[in-house]
């Protein structure tokens, strides 16, 4: 597991007025599972240099489009140049890694809706199309309903240094001082448990966990 108390943090604040305008994430027609998808899945998230650089939302949005395309049965090759590209356009910065790596972040809806806009070009062929839904985040049902009805969960959440120190468990309330904020992907759920794509890696959490630190989330429909 990587050192976290390292790591670039890069989601800037959302405005909840302007995520409420986002059309709710309808539930499953089909009784959700206590566990979705099968654990076995064996795949490496995307990092896009994460570890050094606030790309946690462009990373994230590769991470989503990359389970819906394993759910298609095939593997997006994401070049990591593109996601700097994309990451440039909606932070108004050039793509490259230093001007990038002086910025603070990415608002996730700014990015979003970029990309609705212009479509996800993440390698080839590309690009991709997507809609955007908002899920109620006060409900963890709706977290696995997207990630039921949509292959992956994209999730903004506030981060304390319990989070962050060395050997950490990502279990239960906070405690000490915030850390700062961060988007990471649920991609796969168990009974009281999630599994996250983030900083290249898949980090397991508890409901307590995702409940006490989540404050938006979406549920994103691609298409090709």
């Amino acid at each position: 597991m990587i050192d976290l108390s390292t790591v670039r943090l890069g989601r800037r604040p959302h405005d909840p007025a302007r995520v409420a305008t986002l059309p709710v994430h309808a539930a499953a027609a089909a009784p959700i599972p206590a566990a979705y998808p099968d654990a076995s899945d064996a795949w490496v998230p995307t990092l896009a240099n994460n570890t050094v650089l606030p790309t946690c939302t462009v990373a994230g949005l590769a991470n989503s489009a990359r389970r819906w395309a394993a759910a298609q049965g095939f593997d997006l090759p994401v070049v990591d140049q593109k996601l700097y590209n994309l990451y440039a356009a909606v932070a108004g910065c050039q793509p490259t890694q230093d001007s990038i790596a002086a910025t603070d972040g990415l608002n996730m809806l700014d990015l979003l809706q970029h990309v609705a806009a212009n479509g996800f070009d993440y390698g080839a062929p590309g690009p991709m199309s997507l809609t955007t839904f908002r899920i109620n985040v006060a409900d963890l049902q709706a977290v696995r309903a997207a990630i039921f009805g949509r292959r992956s969960a994209y999730v903004g959440i506030r981060l304390y240094q319990c989070d962050m120190v060395a050997g950490a468990v990502w279990r239960g309330a906070p405690t000490g001082p915030e850390e700062g904020l961060h988007c990471l992907v649920p991609w796969l759920f168990r009974p009281g448990q999630f599994s996250d794509a983030t900083w290249g890696e898949t980090i397991d959490c508890d409901d307590a966990w995702l409940a006490a630190r989540i404050e938006e989330g979406y549920a994103l429909a691609w298409g090709l």
